[in-house]
């Protein structure tokens, strides 16, 4: 997969994925990915690889995000600044042994995407309150939201 560098759209929607392929942080020139899921392990892609992929646009969905555990991840993934990005799906299994509520919160708070999105799900969040950016209505073209799951807050 990491020789198709000029492979502009990857939709992976609908499958079993646990993780993602570690050749997608290649491919530089996509500017769709459906779908994002977190590795848990090391040699695995972090959030942070997003950062990675500048022309995103469209619809994203990231999940698995009990699986990061610096923040500073989440920054790297420079999520605010993917403009194009017009419909957003951030989503934590419920399910998960560990869900440290703190960290949750933290990473929700880095996650704040661009003032442009149209679109924003959120599930399983485990935090006990909703991030500032979420809170102060920055988002003038949102048409839809869903929180679902979200038992803390």
């Amino acid at each position: 997969m990491g020789k198709l560098i000029n492979l502009r759209h990857l939709d992976i929607s609908n499958t079993a994925l646990r993780e993602m392929p570690v050749q997608i942080a290649k491919l530089k020139n996509l500017h769709t990915l459906s779908d994002f899921v977190v590795s848990k392990h090391n040699d695995g892609l972090n959030i942070a690889e997003l950062g990675k992929l500048p022309h995103l646009q469209g619809k994203l969905s990231i999940s698995q995000l009990q699986n990061v555990n610096d923040p500073v991840e989440v920054d790297r993934a420079n999520i605010k600044m993917k403009e194009q990005i017009d419909e957003l799906a951030l989503e934590w299994d419920c399910g998960s042994t560990f869900l440290d509520s703190q960290i949750q919160s933290v990473v929700l708070e880095h996650l704040q995407p661009s003032i442009n999105l149209k679109s924003l799900t959120i599930k399983g969040y485990g935090g006990i309150s909703f991030p500032n950016w979420l809170r102060d209505f920055l988002f003038s073209n949102m048409v839809y939201m869903k929180i679902s799951n979200c038992e803390n807050c």
